[in-house]
Protein backbone atom coordinates (compact mmCIF):
# COMPACT_ATOMS: atom_id res chain seq x y z
CA UNK A 1 0.00 0.00 0.00
CA UNK A 2 3.20 2.03 -0.41
CA UNK A 3 1.69 5.74 -2.40
CA UNK A 4 -1.62 4.50 -1.18
CA UNK A 5 -2.40 6.06 2.24
CA UNK A 6 -4.28 8.84 2.81
CA UNK A 7 -5.43 9.46 5.83
CA UNK A 8 -5.02 8.25 9.66
CA UNK A 9 -7.09 9.50 12.98
CA UNK A 10 -6.35 8.66 16.61
CA UNK A 11 -8.40 7.51 18.77
CA UNK A 12 -9.25 6.76 22.41
CA UNK A 13 -12.57 5.56 23.88
CA UNK A 14 -14.62 2.14 25.48
CA UNK A 15 -14.91 0.58 22.48
CA UNK A 16 -11.26 0.49 20.28
CA UNK A 17 -7.64 2.13 21.12
CA UNK A 18 -5.30 2.97 17.91
CA UNK A 19 -6.09 4.37 14.70
CA UNK A 20 -8.39 4.57 11.76
CA UNK A 21 -6.61 3.96 7.73
CA UNK A 22 -8.44 4.98 5.30
CA UNK A 23 -6.44 3.49 2.12
CA UNK A 24 -6.99 3.56 -1.95
CA UNK A 25 -4.80 0.52 -3.74
CA UNK A 26 -6.07 0.04 -7.51
CA UNK A 27 -9.48 0.66 -7.99
CA UNK A 28 -11.02 -0.28 -4.10
CA UNK A 29 -10.87 1.28 -1.11
CA UNK A 30 -9.84 -0.27 2.38
CA UNK A 31 -10.57 1.01 5.77
CA UNK A 32 -8.43 -0.15 8.54
CA UNK A 33 -8.03 -0.08 12.21
CA UNK A 34 -4.58 0.14 13.91
CA UNK A 35 -3.93 -1.26 17.32
CA UNK A 36 -1.24 0.61 19.72
CA UNK A 37 0.83 -2.74 18.52
CA UNK A 38 0.50 -1.67 14.94
CA UNK A 39 -1.55 -4.55 14.13
CA UNK A 40 -3.68 -3.94 11.07
CA UNK A 41 -7.63 -4.99 10.84
CA UNK A 42 -8.94 -4.57 7.60
CA UNK A 43 -12.49 -3.69 8.51
CA UNK A 44 -13.77 -2.47 5.14
CA UNK A 45 -13.46 -3.29 1.32
CA UNK A 46 -15.26 -1.04 -1.47
CA UNK A 47 -14.60 -1.84 -5.00
CA UNK A 48 -14.47 0.98 -7.57
CA UNK A 49 -15.66 3.53 -4.85
CA UNK A 50 -15.98 6.26 -7.87
CA UNK A 51 -12.81 8.05 -6.77
CA UNK A 52 -11.82 11.27 -8.80
CA UNK A 53 -8.17 11.88 -7.06
CA UNK A 54 -6.61 11.52 -3.79
CA UNK A 55 -8.08 15.33 -2.60
CA UNK A 56 -11.47 13.69 -2.38
CA UNK A 57 -10.79 11.44 0.28
CA UNK A 58 -11.47 12.42 3.99
CA UNK A 59 -12.02 10.87 6.95
CA UNK A 60 -13.38 12.15 10.49
CA UNK A 61 -14.79 9.94 13.65
CA UNK A 62 -16.14 10.48 16.76
CA UNK A 63 -17.59 8.07 19.27
CA UNK A 64 -20.33 6.35 17.32
CA UNK A 65 -19.28 6.73 13.79
CA UNK A 66 -16.20 6.94 11.31
CA UNK A 67 -17.07 8.55 8.48
CA UNK A 68 -14.94 8.54 5.00
CA UNK A 69 -15.30 9.06 1.28
CA UNK A 70 -14.45 8.66 -1.90
CA UNK A 71 -15.55 10.34 -5.02
CA UNK A 72 -18.96 11.28 -4.79
CA UNK A 73 -19.72 8.93 -1.95
CA UNK A 74 -19.62 8.95 1.61
CA UNK A 75 -19.38 5.65 3.92
CA UNK A 76 -19.57 5.36 7.43
CA UNK A 77 -18.27 2.43 10.16
CA UNK A 78 -20.40 2.03 12.81
CA UNK A 79 -17.84 1.14 16.21
CA UNK A 80 -20.61 -0.58 17.82
CA UNK A 81 -21.69 -3.37 15.43
CA UNK A 82 -18.98 -3.10 12.95
CA UNK A 83 -21.09 -2.53 10.00
CA UNK A 84 -20.03 -0.31 7.20
CA UNK A 85 -23.16 1.13 5.28
CA UNK A 86 -22.99 4.21 2.43
CA UNK A 87 -24.41 7.35 3.27
CA UNK A 88 -25.08 8.36 -0.02
CA UNK A 89 -23.28 7.52 -3.74
CA UNK A 90 -25.34 9.92 -5.57
CA UNK A 91 -23.40 13.37 -4.66
CA UNK A 92 -22.91 16.46 -7.67
CA UNK A 93 -19.37 15.74 -7.04
CA UNK A 94 -16.58 14.90 -4.76
CA UNK A 95 -16.48 15.69 -1.64
CA UNK A 96 -13.89 18.79 -0.22
CA UNK A 97 -15.06 18.58 3.35
CA UNK A 98 -16.64 16.66 6.55
CA UNK A 99 -17.12 17.74 10.09
CA UNK A 100 -20.00 16.55 12.56
CA UNK A 101 -22.49 19.06 13.11
CA UNK A 102 -23.41 17.22 16.51
CA UNK A 103 -22.57 14.06 17.80
CA UNK A 104 -25.26 12.15 15.53
CA UNK A 105 -25.34 14.59 12.14
CA UNK A 106 -22.56 14.96 10.08
CA UNK A 107 -21.79 17.22 7.14
CA UNK A 108 -20.22 16.75 4.08
CA UNK A 109 -19.04 20.02 1.40
CA UNK A 110 -19.16 19.39 -1.95
CA UNK A 111 -19.61 21.30 -5.65
CA UNK A 112 -22.46 22.55 -5.47
CA UNK A 113 -23.92 20.78 -3.17
CA UNK A 114 -24.08 20.29 0.97
CA UNK A 115 -25.09 17.17 2.43
CA UNK A 116 -26.48 16.18 5.96
CA UNK A 117 -27.26 12.63 7.73
CA UNK A 118 -28.82 12.28 10.67
CA UNK A 119 -27.81 8.87 12.32
CA UNK A 120 -30.45 9.08 14.69
CA UNK A 121 -33.34 8.86 11.87
CA UNK A 122 -31.36 7.76 9.35
CA UNK A 123 -32.21 10.73 7.05
CA UNK A 124 -30.14 12.35 4.45
CA UNK A 125 -30.80 16.10 3.20
CA UNK A 126 -29.28 17.72 0.55
CA UNK A 127 -28.92 21.25 -0.58
CA UNK A 128 -28.69 21.89 -3.70
CA UNK A 129 -26.49 25.40 -3.70
CA UNK A 130 -28.11 26.81 -7.31
CA UNK A 131 -31.10 26.41 -5.50
CA UNK A 132 -30.22 28.65 -2.99
CA UNK A 133 -28.66 31.49 -4.80
CA UNK A 134 -25.20 29.92 -3.85
CA UNK A 135 -24.05 28.96 -7.57
CA UNK A 136 -21.03 31.66 -7.25
CA UNK A 137 -19.94 29.88 -3.54
CA UNK A 138 -19.92 26.36 -5.63
CA UNK A 139 -17.61 24.60 -3.38
CA UNK A 140 -17.35 24.05 -0.11
CA UNK A 141 -13.93 23.13 0.55
CA UNK A 142 -13.42 23.49 4.37
CA UNK A 143 -16.13 23.51 7.46
CA UNK A 144 -15.88 23.47 11.05
CA UNK A 145 -18.51 22.79 13.75
CA UNK A 146 -19.28 24.09 17.38
CA UNK A 147 -20.50 20.66 17.94
CA UNK A 148 -23.70 21.44 18.97
CA UNK A 149 -25.49 22.09 15.44
CA UNK A 150 -23.66 25.13 13.96
CA UNK A 151 -21.84 25.05 10.64
CA UNK A 152 -19.05 27.20 9.52
CA UNK A 153 -18.66 26.93 5.87
CA UNK A 154 -16.05 28.14 3.73
CA UNK A 155 -15.49 29.03 -0.07
CA UNK A 156 -12.52 30.98 -0.96
CA UNK A 157 -13.38 34.46 0.36
CA UNK A 158 -16.67 33.41 1.26
CA UNK A 159 -18.07 31.99 5.15
CA UNK A 160 -21.34 31.41 5.76
CA UNK A 161 -22.90 29.57 8.49
CA UNK A 162 -26.29 27.35 9.22
CA UNK A 163 -27.23 25.55 12.55
CA UNK A 164 -29.10 22.70 13.60
CA UNK A 165 -32.33 24.18 13.29
CA UNK A 166 -32.27 25.32 9.60
CA UNK A 167 -29.87 23.27 7.76
CA UNK A 168 -30.28 25.22 4.16
CA UNK A 169 -30.57 28.99 5.41
CA UNK A 170 -26.94 30.03 4.93
CA UNK A 171 -26.21 33.13 6.45
CA UNK A 172 -23.02 34.88 5.28
CA UNK A 173 -20.86 35.65 8.39
CA UNK A 174 -20.17 39.18 8.56
CA UNK A 175 -17.73 38.55 12.31
CA UNK A 176 -14.93 37.50 9.70
CA UNK A 177 -13.29 40.77 8.15
CA UNK A 178 -14.14 40.95 3.93
CA UNK A 179 -11.78 39.09 1.84
CA UNK A 180 -10.66 35.82 4.39
CA UNK A 181 -9.80 33.59 1.58
CA UNK A 182 -10.30 30.79 3.81
CA UNK A 183 -8.04 27.45 3.19
CA UNK A 184 -9.19 26.06 6.22
CA UNK A 185 -11.56 26.12 9.28
CA UNK A 186 -12.10 25.79 12.85
CA UNK A 187 -14.00 25.70 15.73
CA UNK A 188 -11.51 26.14 19.11
CA UNK A 189 -12.21 27.83 22.63
CA UNK A 190 -15.79 28.62 21.52
CA UNK A 191 -14.86 31.14 19.10
CA UNK A 192 -14.59 29.76 15.02
CA UNK A 193 -11.05 30.55 13.23
CA UNK A 194 -10.54 30.83 9.38
CA UNK A 195 -6.85 30.62 8.21
CA UNK A 196 -5.71 31.86 4.39
CA UNK A 197 -2.61 32.06 3.30
CA UNK A 198 -1.33 35.57 5.12
CA UNK A 199 -3.51 35.76 8.32
CA UNK A 200 -5.40 33.64 11.15
CA UNK A 201 -8.61 35.61 11.66
CA UNK A 202 -10.90 34.52 14.67
CA UNK A 203 -14.83 35.84 14.38
CA UNK A 204 -15.22 38.17 17.51
CA UNK A 205 -19.12 39.01 17.48
CA UNK A 206 -19.45 42.81 17.84
CA UNK A 207 -21.15 43.20 21.53
CA UNK A 208 -24.23 44.58 22.18
CA UNK A 209 -24.09 48.44 22.84
CA UNK A 210 -24.37 49.12 26.67
CA UNK A 211 -27.75 50.25 28.26
CA UNK A 212 -26.42 52.90 31.20
CA UNK A 213 -28.87 53.23 33.59
CA UNK A 214 -31.15 55.68 33.91
CA UNK A 215 -33.06 55.48 36.81
CA UNK A 216 -31.41 56.11 40.71
CA UNK A 217 -32.82 55.58 44.02
CA UNK A 218 -31.68 58.72 46.03
CA UNK A 219 -32.62 58.50 49.27
CA UNK A 220 -35.73 56.20 51.18
CA UNK A 221 -37.87 57.85 54.17
CA UNK A 222 -38.92 56.86 56.60
CA UNK A 223 -37.27 53.37 57.03
CA UNK A 224 -38.58 52.03 59.24
CA UNK A 225 -42.24 53.10 57.93
CA UNK A 226 -45.96 52.45 58.78
CA UNK A 227 -48.30 52.37 56.06
CA UNK A 228 -46.45 55.09 53.58
CA UNK A 229 -42.94 55.86 52.57
CA UNK A 230 -41.06 58.14 50.20
CA UNK A 231 -38.44 57.61 47.74
CA UNK A 232 -36.77 60.07 46.27
CA UNK A 233 -35.76 59.27 42.62
CA UNK A 234 -33.32 60.72 40.01
CA UNK A 235 -34.11 60.04 36.26
CA UNK A 236 -31.19 61.10 33.08
CA UNK A 237 -34.05 60.71 30.74
CA UNK A 238 -37.57 59.95 29.83
CA UNK A 239 -39.02 56.87 30.14
CA UNK A 240 -42.20 54.59 31.98
CA UNK A 241 -40.95 53.86 35.43
CA UNK A 242 -42.63 50.51 37.87
CA UNK A 243 -42.77 50.61 41.43
CA UNK A 244 -43.44 47.19 43.06
CA UNK A 245 -43.43 46.40 46.81
CA UNK A 246 -43.26 42.71 47.62
CA UNK A 247 -43.87 41.57 51.53
CA UNK A 248 -40.97 39.12 53.05
CA UNK A 249 -42.82 36.08 51.05
CA UNK A 250 -42.88 37.47 47.87
CA UNK A 251 -45.92 38.22 47.00
CA UNK A 252 -46.81 41.78 45.20
CA UNK A 253 -48.85 43.94 47.35
CA UNK A 254 -48.54 47.56 45.46
CA UNK A 255 -47.85 47.90 41.49
CA UNK A 256 -47.74 51.68 40.11
CA UNK A 257 -46.28 52.93 36.73
CA UNK A 258 -45.80 56.18 36.07
CA UNK A 259 -44.16 58.39 33.31
CA UNK A 260 -41.25 60.76 34.60
CA UNK A 261 -39.38 63.19 32.75
CA UNK A 262 -35.46 63.98 33.76
CA UNK A 263 -35.05 65.34 36.88
CA UNK A 264 -35.22 64.32 40.75
CA UNK A 265 -38.32 63.56 41.90
CA UNK A 266 -39.85 62.33 45.30
CA UNK A 267 -42.70 60.00 44.98
CA UNK A 268 -44.94 58.69 47.92
CA UNK A 269 -45.97 55.42 48.16
CA UNK A 270 -49.07 54.12 50.37
CA UNK A 271 -49.53 50.12 50.57
CA UNK A 272 -52.34 50.43 53.52
CA UNK A 273 -52.39 48.42 56.10
CA UNK A 274 -50.42 45.58 56.78
CA UNK A 275 -48.31 43.31 58.67
CA UNK A 276 -45.25 44.11 60.31
CA UNK A 277 -42.16 42.93 59.01
CA UNK A 278 -39.74 43.09 55.69
CA UNK A 279 -40.73 44.62 52.31
CA UNK A 280 -38.85 44.69 48.82
CA UNK A 281 -39.02 47.61 46.94
CA UNK A 282 -38.21 47.44 43.05
CA UNK A 283 -37.93 50.43 40.95
CA UNK A 284 -37.52 49.36 36.80
CA UNK A 285 -37.52 51.03 33.64
CA UNK A 286 -36.27 49.98 30.17
CA UNK A 287 -33.05 51.28 31.16
CA UNK A 288 -32.39 49.70 34.86
CA UNK A 289 -33.69 48.49 37.79
CA UNK A 290 -33.06 49.58 41.52
CA UNK A 291 -34.33 47.77 44.37
CA UNK A 292 -34.19 48.42 48.36
CA UNK A 293 -35.17 47.04 51.60
CA UNK A 294 -37.48 47.93 53.62
CA UNK A 295 -39.00 47.44 57.73
CA UNK A 296 -42.70 48.16 58.18
CA UNK A 297 -43.09 48.13 61.93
Amino acid sequence: FKDSLVNCINISNKWQMGFFVLAIYKDSLFLFNSTQKGELTRLHAQKDPGQNGRNDRLLIQNKNYVVFSAGKSIFCYYKKNGQVAILTDSLFNSVYSLDFATEDIVAAGAYLETFFYNFTTNTPTSIKHFKHDLMKYGVINSMASDGKGGLLLGNDNVLYTTTLDSFGKFVLDLTFKDDTYTEIVRYWNEHYWAGSFWNIYKNEKSKEPEILPCIHIETLWPNPFHNEFTVQLKVDKSTSIHFQCYNSIGQLIKNVEEKFEKGVYDKNIDIGNGVKGFYYLKVSGECGIENCKLIRY
